[in-house]
């Protein structure tokens, strides 16, 4: 039987060609950076073909993440987005085999995700309501109170905002899933107010690196700690963590995150220890004995 070849390059552009068309950009770019990071590092090694990859050459791939501290759940990403472009090409009958088929995923590393604590939340927070612009007002009050990812936040547009039912709605997403969430009152004075200025076609008209610089200068005039990261990924867990120390359920932090699982929302459990202490004060054999 004639075995099907195709070089690992092809492989990525099959496989992207599909993400582009399927995926939202920011997922795209995933593919795309971690397939980039795992064929070249094959090619400098002479495995240029898909029927060359196998148990040592993976294995050599691993431990050269691992020398440039590359966690676990990276180097997973890299090998998973591999194995799934070959089963692409292998359902499309470019190739014969997909030989990551039976390729497992490391073990995930402990990893407690921080959130921002409550004493520089506050500091934030009052310095943002009294010096920032209305921009960085909206931009900052929309990220503690939604949750949104960066790239949700990048795409906005006025139409996705309705104030008189105090809702927002997401149409550019990870999971390319419409979703709701409602509103803050303060976030929507602070929105409103600078809509009536913003003759952009997105509200925010920024890149990533504009968000990174707001923070810095935020951090440079509170005096907080250079490595305090305020990403708007740390501020979506501030928000899932607040949340559930205010007394949310998971479905409801699951369907405002836009998790399409509740597995994916569950580590929010392991991470406020303020919930898990008020809990336990509630149900221990001893809170209802006298």
């Amino acid at each position: 039987m004639f075995k099907k070849v195709i070089t690992l390059e092809k492989v990525k552009e099959l496989y992207l060609e599909r993400a582009l068309i399927q995926c939202a950009k920011g997922t795209y770019d995933c593919y795309d950076k971690h397939l980039t990071k795992i064929i070249d590092f094959l090619n400098s090694i002479k495995i240029k073909k898909t029927d060359q990859i196998g148990r040592e050459n993976i294995n050599a791939f691993i431990l050269n993440e691992r020398k440039i501290n590359k966690k676990n759940v990276t180097i997973n990403k890299r090998v998973e987005s591999l194995k799934q472009a070959l089963k692409y090409c292998k359902e499309l009958d470019y190739i014969s085999k997909n030989n990551l088929e039976y390729w497992r995923n490391l073990p995930k590393e402990p990893h407690e995700t921080k959130i921002i604590d409550i004493e520089n939340l506050k500091k934030i927070l009052k310095h943002v309501e009294e010096k920032e612009t209305i921009r960085n007002k909206a931009l900052i009050f929309l990220l503690l109170t939604t949750g949104i990812r960066r790239s949700e936040l990048l795409n906005l547009k006025a139409q996705n905002f309705d104030f008189e039912k105090g809702l927002l709605t997401l149409t550019k997403t990870k999971t390319n899933k419409i979703r709701r969430i409602p509103l803050e009152e303060r976030t929507i004075i602070f929105l409103s107010d600078h809509l009536k200025d913003c003759k952009d076609i997105f509200i925010f008209n920024l890149v990533p690196n504009s968000i990174n610089a707001i923070f810095y200068k935020i951090k440079k005039n509170l005096g907080l700690a250079s490595k305090l990261s305020l990403s708007p990924h740390k501020w979506r867990h501030t928000y899932a963590t607040m949340c559930l120390e205010n007394g949310s359920n998971l479905e409801f932090i699951r369907n405002t995150l836009g998790h399409s699982n509740l597995t994916t929302t569950q580590k929010y459990l392991h991470l406020s220890t303020k919930a898990l202490q008020s809990e336990h004060a509630r149900v221990n054999p001893l809170a209802n004995l006298t």
